[in-house]
């Protein structure tokens, strides 16, 4: 058996935890919840065989929800930056 010590597995789960509870996390999971949702009434039909668009759908509004958490997050500190230079001068 591999026994970590104390202070090593509070550290990892933490590390672990404070990923899954950001910013990016959460848009990520909500894309992926919405998108799923609407997946689960459609299907995706091509070349004689059809699946169920559940996965698809959840990937691809995963996917556009965490670009455009991180699209909005460099918009705003950009801003900040450009506020920044505009005090200093």
């Amino acid at each position: 058996y591999l026994i970590m010590p104390k202070k090593s597995d509070g550290k990892i789960s933490t590390k672990v935890i404070d990923k899954v509870v950001s910013g990016e996390g959460a848009a990520t999971a909500t894309g992926a919840a919405v998108g799923g949702y609407f997946g689960s009434s459609m299907g995706i039909v091509a070349f004689g065989g059809g699946i169920a668009a559940t996965l698809p759908l959840a990937l691809g509004g995963g996917l556009v929800c965490y670009l455009g958490y991180k699209a909005l997050k460099y918009k705003k500190r950009n801003n900040e930056l450009k506020r920044k230079n505009k005090e200093e001068k």
